[in-house]
């Protein structure tokens, strides 16, 4: 950057950063703090979590990740 040269970053590194984005953004916008719950990102259903793991998968989902 200092020489003017444009950063080059791999499109799955740019895809990974996004992800993390949008899991971050889905949490904050889904979490419920008073039952410490959240629909899951890709079945709908409710889970419980916690506001520091900030899972938004539930645990069936997250094993077929």
């Amino acid at each position: 950057m200092k020489d003017g040269r444009p950063l080059v970053f791999l499109e799955s590194q740019v895809e990974q950063v996004a992800k993390g984005i949008e899991k971050q953004s889905y949490f904050l916008l889904n979490f419920t703090e008073k039952d410490q719950t959240i629909p899951c990102m890709k079945c709908g259903k409710r889970f419980a979590t916690d506001d520091e793991k900030e899972e938004v998968l539930c645990p069936s989902c997250a094993l077929k990740e």
